[in-house]
This record gives C-alpha cells, structure tokens and sequence, in this order.
C-alpha cells in the first residue's frame, strides 16, 4: 500500500514539476523574446537574464507547491541552485552551438535548450534537492 501511495505522489509531483517547469519556460522565452526584440541584447545574455529569474520563481513554486516541503532543509536552496547552474551551463552551451556554431535561428536553440533543460533538472530536482 505506502508504494502506492508514494507512486501515486510522485506522479502528482511529476505533473506538478511538469506544470512549474511550463509557466518557467513561458516566462524564460518569454523574457529571450522580449529582451532580443524590443532591447536588442544578443540571445544568449537575455537567456541567462530569464534563467535568473526564473530560478526564483521556481525554487519557490517547487517547494511548496510540487514537492510540498514545509521545513527548511540545510542546503536545500544551495542544491536547487547547484542543479539549475547545470542546467544554465546546458542552457548556454545549446544556445551557443545553435546561434553561433550551427547558424540556427536562436528560435530553435531555445526549443532544444526547454527541453533538454527541463528534462535534466527534473531529474536531478526530484531524487536530490527536494528528496525527502
């Protein structure tokens, strides 16, 4: 019974990271768009200026809301930030290869860097950060 309730949970937790990382990832784009188009900064710094903030915000919404953690746990902030600067490593690296290597329109590199990004730290989120 406990395995199927923890099942149970980690799939609600799945959703709920699938839904935190989406509002994330609309708002980081979001952000690449509006800093590339209407402040003309290059691709990769509005990526890294909307993967900062949206490290806030979904520290938090993970938290409390995906994996409903209600102490604090020693590190657990310094874990998060650990897991997302992989992940911004990733980030920049896609972006750099599509833009700058490939000659892709920055478009696609933030395409793959969503999905390769979300993918990672999902993984790394649920078995340490947030392991209960």
């Amino acid at each position: 019974m406990t395995q199927l309730v923890q099942g149970k949970m980690n799939i609600m937790n799945f959703f709920r990271y699938i839904i935190v990382g989406g509002f994330g990832a609309v708002v980081h784009v979001g952000i690449i768009f509006l800093l590339v188009e209407f402040i003309k900064l290059s691709p990769l710094v509005s990526s890294v200026i909307g993967f900062v903030f949206v490290l806030i915000i979904s520290f938090l919404l993970n938290k409390h809301w995906t994996f409903q953690i209600k102490v604090n746990q020693k590190f657990q902030f310094t874990k998060y930030l650990i897991v997302s600067l992989i992940g911004l490593l990733l980030n920049t690296l896609i972006i750099f290869i599509t833009v700058n290597v490939l000659n892709w329109s920055y478009e696609y590199g933030v395409i793959i860097m969503v999905i390769v990004v979300a993918l990672n730290n999902f993984i790394l989120n649920q078995f340490w950060t947030f392991k209960k």
